[in-house]
């Protein structure tokens, strides 16, 4: 199976010569590449479509999610996280989250 992402993340290797000659985009990493982009799509979903990885983990806690499963001898873990909002990231600069201004 070939990968569409194959094309684009070779042209920019490419661009640069002393990247061209120190990485080396076997089938296996490509595999790896398809793996990790389908997991990072999966933890998304309440209840991940995970059947072809081996001791699948969903840990969620609402709003972020984390799932960590073995594959071909690997192991991956992806996570889903939030955005702070405006708010929330003035009141880390300002040191509000972190009591420090009462």
């Amino acid at each position: 199976m070939r990968l569409s992402v194959a094309v684009p993340l070779v042209a920019v290797l490419a661009s640069d010569a002393s990247a061209a000659k120190s990485v080396v985009l076997s089938e296996n990493v490509m595999s790896l590449v398809r793996d990790s982009a389908y997991l990072s799509n999966q933890v998304y979903y309440p209840e991940p479509s995970v059947q072809n990885f081996n001791d699948p983990h969903n840990y969620i806690q609402e709003p972020d999610q984390a799932l960590v499963a073995k594959h071909n001898g690997y192991c991956f873990g992806v996570f889903r996280g939030t955005t702070m909002s405006w708010d929330d990231w003035s009141q880390v600069r300002t040191g509000r989250k972190m009591g420090l201004i009462i």
